[in-house]
């Protein structure tokens, strides 16, 4: 709704203690024998109505404030360049450790820096900041998927939602399966709006059974989805270019979830990072690619106007209080 509302309606009986600055009050009339005597004194006339009119509108602005005046919540429409993003975000205990790559074995002061969580956090935050248009929801995943977020457009909820992942310690199982799962199944009572995303944030594959690989292609399939597979390779671990050699589709895990994303048929890229730098490009490469024209509804929250009102009160006795500072009940000659 978009009209004003009152939380306590009855409060507004109190509105006639509003006629009581228009009560003739003797205690201030001036101190003389006979009004005759006074000159007729039109701009203080002015002045009395004009202060009993600032004293009604204090008092009408406080009953109507302690009513609770308040507008929505509202649904608002927008319209922006954006997508429907879920990300998947691995919390496997391996996310802890640092981010190396090849290049750094033997380093010892490579093994001290940042972990890989922290800084795909790092990343995904820079990345949603940056995309005011787009719905996001969010799944921390190990052993299950747990969702932390909803779909929402809200900054606050997407950083603290980014900023769970940092909760506790990681497991040692990882299971993609059911994460991809639950991310096609988010979509399911959302119309469509033209570009849904998910992207999954994983330093490595899971291996997924017959039964799983065809219900997981089902669901991607019926979500209309493109996956993004941000794989954070780490030392020693295998590449997903070398998906073309037969013998390692299924002994290694990252190869079979490579080469099964590739055969369910929805669009799917994969990106391989072996460092943070190379990480940061493929979020930038997500970003530049999906901006679609998508129409998104919010609801805007609940908006109080007490404190509007109160404040006019605050400023109506501030003008009462100066002018019964300079009010003169005596008269004195020139």
């Amino acid at each position: 709704m978009n009209g004003i509302e009152l939380s306590s309606p009855w409060v507004l009986a109190l509105l006639p203690l509003a006629l009581l600055p228009w009560r003739a009050n003797a205690t201030n009339l001036p101190r003389h024998p006979w009004l005759a005597l006074l000159p007729r004194d039109r701009l203080s006339d002015a002045l009395g109505v004009a202060l009993r009119l600032v004293a009604t509108v204090a008092i009408s602005a406080v009953i109507v404030g302690l009513a609770g005046p308040h507008r929505g919540p509202t649904t608002v429409t927008r319209v922006g360049e954006g997508a429907e993003v879920v990300i998947l975000l691995d919390r496997s205990r391996s996310m802890d450790q640092p981010f190396t790559n090849q290049s750094s074995i033997g380093n010892r002061s490579d093994t001290r820096g940042p972990s890989k969580g922290s800084l795909a956090r790092e990343l995904l935050s820079r990345f949603t900041r940056a995309r005011p248009f787009d719905a996001f929801a969010m799944f921390i995943f190990s052993a299950r998927p747990i969702q932390v977020l909803d779909f929402s457009s809200a900054p606050e909820a997407i950083q603290a939602a980014i900023a769970a992942h940092n909760v506790g310690r990681g497991l040692g199982e990882t299971d993609i399966g059911s994460a991809l799962e639950a991310a096609a199944a988010v979509f399911e009572p959302r119309p469509y709006l033209g570009a849904r995303v998910v992207m999954l944030v994983s330093d490595g594959g899971s291996k997924l059974d017959p039964d799983v690989r065809t219900r997981l292609a089902t669901a991607l399939e019926r979500a209309r989805v493109r996956v993004y597979w941000l794989y954070i390779r780490s030392v020693n671990s295998a590449s997903i270019r070398d998906s073309e050699q037969t013998e390692l589709s299924e002994t290694v895990p990252e190869i079979a979830l490579h080469r099964f994303l590739e055969s369910t048929g929805v669009p799917y890229q994969a990106f391989e990072a072996e460092d943070p730098q190379a990480l940061g490009r493929a979020i930038d490469d997500i970003d530049r690619m999906e901006k679609h024209t998508i129409v998104t509804t919010a609801i805007a929250p609940r908006r109080e106007l007490a404190s509007w009102l109160f404040g006019l009160a605050a400023l109506c006795a501030a003008l009462l209080a100066m002018a019964n500072f300079a009010q003169r009940t005596r008269w004195e000659s020139a």
